[in-house]
């Protein structure tokens, strides 16, 4: 701008006009450019339309202000007009001219008619002009026009370039005083209201009416192109070169998540991103979100522009933020900033508690149950699955044993990624799962087991017993080879083949081939701690002696049936696990002998890895008036290295009954 005199006056007029009608038709072309680097030089080259505009309409009016020299410090024109200063800036910030070159605008620095000042990415500045606080958001160019003197009144004008310019004027303006933002394609007057101005291109100028009233006249290249009208409070407008559209501002969208002051924890080693998440007003298409690290949002660390669609998510370092949201409509109307709300980051280094308070097998040793405690743990991994755990943090789990080979991860981890791992080494107990075929479990020897061999696996034994015969008055020994093969889960089939030598008191002996003992299991698989099985077992006799030796055949053989022909034994097998202890149940029939009836208990005991002793109790009675045979079997079993091998004895607790010790051995396992 210059100082005109009253003699310039009828040769800048004409000047004015032919530079009005040469600036029309050039930038009649460069109106269509888009919004990006070509508007911002597209606008600045055009900041003299503004001013045409007004030379024309203050023909006779004295124009006070006035222009530094290049290189001068910008200073305020007068104190009595009051006419602008940097309040406060963040960010990239500069002030200039069109060919005067940009320098850093500071707070307190003093603004000049015909400067623009400039805003970068995630910048703002708040400007006191006059009685108005100016606030230009990130991306933004502000002409200042200058300020008019009519009749002892001042007339502040303001050009926005490009961007967004909010301009708040707290006090009722008194007669005379004038306050305009201008763009491309209008004018906002106003005498005290909250608005603001937007360019988003070179051919439309958005206003919109936060408080107060403000009245709107469209122009292009400073001259009116259509009939003013008043916006109110909540109301907006999109002025082009052709058309207004007038329409209510859409409402601010509410902020969800983070909750207003909630703190948000992060582990040390995870990602510190933070999901935000807002409800958007009917009839909004898009939302406008600013991060800043001020409640003031000066110091903006996000300013982006969203479908109402959208989700977001910023990756953030320790510390409290602000967060504020907007909406625009179809038309570009953007409403006001919605309340601001705060949220802080924090860095949690304290992983979570986890202890392991105990572990049993079963199943037979298939499955494991760990307990213990996670306190403070979000999420529990036990092995390779997640476990459940309860509000206290305790928690109990069970899972098969088999794929662990002895060691059991647990990983606990806290809500905010910190994770503790602790690992259980365990040591499967040698648990009685049918060592010696058809005569029982591992180190038993009146009882069957419930559990069959897994899968099919075959198993050889080899052992040897000994018998006290009371009731024929001699001894035997026994040498045996057992075979057993699994049915995929489902059972197994075994052989019991013995060779014996017998002693009489005399002093005669005689070694033969014994009963053949031949069983067939069916067990289904099962998960859990209990387990059932049906058993029939065939015994076929190899001895031809005289009835003379029948007593002493037949004790080689006890409860093996008649030797003479196919003797049978049918009965169940009931298999508990209990922690630490597994107890044993049979119940059979012995359909060949005289109709006998047979029940069994037993218990075992796993110690450490290499012990596990056993005991059972059976019970034989026949449905005729013999007496019932009751015997005690206390036993161990062993595992030095590879070796396996199970001791047990036969204790009679009735007259009738003879006693032995067994010694079997595993071969291989294959």
């Amino acid at each position: 701008m210059r100082v005109i005199g009253a003699a310039m006056h009828k040769r800048l007029t004409t000047i004015i006009l032919i530079g009005l009608l040469l600036t029309t038709a050039t930038l009649a072309e460069e109106l269509t450019v888009r919004p990006g680097d070509d508007l911002r030089s597209l606008a600045e080259r055009a900041l003299g339309s503004g001013e045409l505009w007004r030379l024309l309409l203050t023909e006779n009016e004295e124009l006070v202000s006035q222009s530094p020299t290049s290189g001068d410090t910008l200073t305020l024109p007068g104190a009595e007009l009051g006419w602008a200063e940097l309040i406060a800036g963040e960010g990239h910030v500069v002030v200039g001219r069109e060919h005067g070159g940009f320098a850093p605008l500071h707070p307190d620095t003093a603004l000049a008619p015909g400067d623009i000042a400039r805003t970068g990415e995630l910048s703002a500045a708040h400007l006191a002009v006059g009685s108005a606080e100016v606030i230009l958001s990130p991306q933004t160019a502000l002409h200042l026009e200058g300020i008019t003197n009519r009749a002892g009144a001042t007339s502040a004008l303001l050009e926005v370039l490009y961007g967004r310019v909010r301009s708040v004027i707290e006090r009722v303006l008194g007669d005379g005083e004038e306050f305009s933002v201008a763009g491309p394609t209008a004018v906002a007057l106003v005498r005290g209201t909250d608005f603001e101005v937007a360019v988003p291109d070179p051919g439309t100028t958005i206003i919109s009416v936060h408080r107060g009233r403000v009245e709107v006249r469209p122009t292009l290249l400073g001259k009116p192109t259509g009939e003013p009208f008043f916006l109110e409070a909540g109301e907006g407008a999109v002025v082009r070169e052709h058309d207004v559209i007038r329409a209510h501002l859409p409402t601010a969208p509410v902020a969800q998540l983070p909750a207003d002051g909630e703190e948000l924890p992060f582990g040390k080693n995870t990602a510190q991103r933070v999901n935000l998440d807002w409800n958007v007003p009917a009839g909004a298409t898009r939302v406008f979100l600013q991060i800043a690290a001020d409640p003031d949002f000066t110091r903006l660390l996000e300013d982006t522009e969203l479908t109402a669609s959208e989700s977001f998510s910023i990756e953030l370092a320790a510390g409290e933020y602000y967060w504020r949201l907007a909406a625009s409509d179809d038309n570009g109307l953007r409403g006001a900033w919605g309340e601001g709300s705060s949220f802080s980051v924090s860095v949690d280094e304290i992983p979570p508690r986890l202890k392991i308070g105990g572990w049993s097998f079963g199943a037979g040793g298939r499955s494991l149950t760990i307990w213990g405690d996670a306190a403070d743990a979000a999420y529990l991994l036990v092995g390779n699955s997640p476990a459940r755990f309860n509000a206290d943090g305790s928690f109990r789990v069970t899972l098969p044993s088999e794929p662990y080979d002895g060691s059991v991860p647990l990983i606990a981890t806290d809500g905010v990624g910190n994770s503790i791992e602790h690992r259980l080494i365990f040591h499967l107990p040698l648990l009685p799962v049918g060592l010696t075929g058809p005569t029982g479990g591992s180190g038993l020897t009146l009882l069957r087991s419930a559990r069959p061999l897994d899968s099919w696996q075959l198993r050889a034994t080899v052992g040897t017993r000994y018998y006290q015969l009371d009731s024929t008055d001699g001894k035997a020994t026994e040498a045996h080879l057992g075979l057993a093969l699994g049915l995929g889960g489902w059972g197994e089939v075994s052989a019991y083949l013995p060779y014996n030598n017998l002693i009489a008191d005399d002093g005669s002996s005689r070694a033969e081939m014994g009963n053949l003992l031949f069983e067939a299991r069916l067990a289904p698989p099962v998960s859990g701690d209990f387990a059932y099985a049906a058993y029939a077992e065939a015994i076929l006799p190899t001895s031809g002696h005289e009835s003379a030796d029948v007593g002493l055949y037949q004790a080689l053989t006890p409860n093996s049936g008649r030797h003479d022909g196919v003797a049978f034994n049918l009965g169940l097998a009931f298999q508990y696990d209990l922690e630490g202890l597994l107890l044993l149940a049979n119940l059979g029939m012995r359909p060949t002998t005289g109709d006998s009836f047979y029940t069994g208990v037993g218990a075992a005991l796993p110690v450490t890895r290499w012990l596990t002793p056993t005991l059972e109790l059976e019970l034989s009675s026949p449905l005729s008036d013999e007496a019932a045979l009751l015997t005690l079997s206390p036993g161990a079993r062993f595992q030095i290295g590879d070796l396996q091998l199970a001791l047990s004895g036969v204790i009679p607790l009735t007259e009738t009954t003879d006693w032995r010790a067994d010694l079997a051995v595993v071969l291989f396992h294959l």
